[in-house]
């Protein structure tokens, strides 16, 4: 799911950019100009696209904070490659980052399981949501393949 947001104008910018024009190009009237301003505000209004995250429920605050801490050794290590002590530290970093996930996938996918008690059409549900999960991730590798062929 996607949200879209509108981003304010920078009216300085607006400005600058209305005066450059102004200068190189002449302007005989009042209604010129303001075309001439709807028409940077309209190429100076951007749209952000901001992604929202669903199903990753299993993300907890004590991952997101060994994610931050990889990062920051992934950082350290590439500002000097030649160091081996931080290339280690990264990777062990990670490993054990993706250690914590699969667990707190696995516990996730437990509770759902356990929520939906003797309720066959949820419990369908949550087995078909990984079947499919896992069906479009191996038909995405396949299709790599055969543009790769």
């Amino acid at each position: 799911m996607c949200k879209k947001k509108t981003l304010s104008l920078n009216y300085e910018k607006l400005y600058d950019d209305i005066y450059y024009y102004l200068q190189f190009n002449s302007c005989t009237n009042v209604e010129n100009l303001i075309d001439i301003i709807q028409t940077f505000k309209l190429i100076n209004t951007e749209e952000k696209v901001i992604r929202v995250r669903t199903g990753n429920d299993w993300i907890n605050h004590e991952i997101l904070l060994k994610m931050r801490e990889r990062n920051k050794l992934y950082r350290k290590w590439k500002r000097d490659e030649s160091n081996v002590l931080n290339k280690l530290n990264y990777l062990k970093c990670k490993k054990k980052i993706d250690k914590m996930c699969i667990r707190a996938k696995q516990n996730q996918l437990n509770y759902r399981i356990e929520q939906a008690g003797s309720n066959t059409k949820k419990l369908w549900g949550i087995i078909n949501n990984i079947l499919t999960l896992n069906y479009s991730k191996n038909d995405q590798q396949v299709n790599k393949i055969k543009k790769m062929v």
